[in-house]
């Protein structure tokens, strides 16, 4: 017996998977943890009631750091 081609066996094998992830990037949309007791798979951070990934993180700090430095060399010149 083919266990795909009876559509009520399959709606209740796919009802138990999960469609949105538990932890995902509000920035990029990565999903960074599928379950409350699985491995986080990519390293996030919360601040402002807002979670990004390292990546997003990483990218808005070196931003910030970059427009930081030219200020100082602009106040400097």
């Amino acid at each position: 017996m083919m266990v795909f081609h009876v559509a009520e066996l399959r709606a209740y094998i796919f009802s138990f998977l999960r469609k949105e992830a538990y932890v995902s990037c509000d920035v990029c949309g990565l999903v960074c943890q599928w379950d409350t007791c699985g491995r986080l798979l990519v390293p996030t951070m919360t601040y402002g009631g807002q979670t990004v990934c390292r990546y997003c993180f990483m990218e808005q700090r070196w931003g910030e750091m970059q427009r930081e430095q030219s200020r100082m060399v602009s106040e400097y010149l």
